[in-house]
């Protein structure tokens, strides 16, 4: 997982989880990028919505990737 990877899981989520990863691991923060990118290639509900609205099916994967972390 690149860098611009981790960049744009990170620039998906709100401002305040980004806020919250911002001293994160940045081996976490690969593969939490990972998980993310594999939620978008995956998740029949997340396709329909990135058809619509690319930008809000990845902040959607991207919040729900960094709220299981945050369990």
């Amino acid at each position: 997982m690149t860098k611009d990877h981790v960049d744009r899981f990170l620039n998906a989520l709100s401002a305040a989880s980004r806020e919250k990863l911002r001293h994160r691991d940045p081996e976490r923060l690969r593969t939490m990028a990972a998980e993310w990118e594999r939620r978008l290639e995956v998740d029949q509900g997340l396709m329909e919505v990135d058809e619509l609205d690319p930008a809000a099916a990845e902040h959607r994967a991207a919040e729900s990737v960094f709220a299981e972390d945050s369990l």
